[in-house]
């Protein structure tokens, strides 16, 4: 979080991968189960800056906890812990 001094956007991805050898092969309950999760959990599209893909690139391990969505999840969770980001003047920049 220091290197990128503030957070702009906070992504949760809410999709299921599923290798198929083709999409007809996607059963009813797996198709269900995925739009299930979507309507769950949210999903916001992120394009990161070159300085916020470094550090993300840099936090990559194999297995789990090493996607982006989870190294976002932990930088996030890292912030909220600051007691200086939760004032009400830096809650007001997350709206």
């Amino acid at each position: 979080m220091q290197g990128l001094g503030s957070l702009d956007i906070v992504v949760c991805n809410a999709g299921r991968q599923q290798s198929k050898p083709s999409i007809l092969d996607i059963t009813t309950a797996e198709f269900e189960a995925t739009n299930d999760r979507r309507h769950r959990l949210r999903r916001i599209d992120y394009y990161p800056s070159e300085e916020a893909a470094a550090i993300i690139n840099k936090l990559r391990t194999r297995g789990v906890g090493g996607d982006a969505s989870s190294i976002l999840n932990r930088i996030l969770s890292e912030w909220a812990a600051i007691p200086e980001a939760n004032t009400g003047e830096q809650m007001a920049k997350c709206r």
